[in-house]
């Protein structure tokens, strides 16, 4: 099921916010649902994460509707932290564990984990 949302993503060129909020409900509603919409930071954080997974890192920045200061800002931090590496992300976030995996990365993103 996972893998046929990620193909479904491939298919289109321009994400809006709304679309991508909607799959990150999709790969994992209990998630999304824990997020909530006053917290605007973790939310972004992993849009910008699987709007990576599906452009790559340099196309995500335009792709997701998210003030250009905190994209370049969380997008420094995942890549010093080699979440980010060229126009790849390392990481998998539509397996079994990909729920936890996408909640440490945006954590990543926000400044409160460091990934060594």
């Amino acid at each position: 099921m996972a893998k046929q949302t990620l193909t479904r993503l491939r298919e289109k060129e321009v994400w809006d916010r709304a679309r991508l909020l909607r799959e990150v409900y999709h790969v994992a509603p209990s998630l999304a649902d824990a997020i909530g919409r006053e917290q605007i930071d973790e939310r972004d954080a992993m849009l910008l994460l699987l709007a990576a997974l599906v452009h790559g890192p340099r196309k995500a920045n335009s792709v997701v509707c998210i003030p250009k200061k905190k994209c370049a800002l969380f997008t420094r931090r995942l890549r010093v932290n080699g979440i980010f590496r060229g126009d790849r992300v390392h990481g998998s976030y539509l397996g079994k564990n990909g729920g936890l995996s996408l909640v440490a990365d945006s954590c990543v993103a926000l400044g409160w984990l460091n990934r060594q």
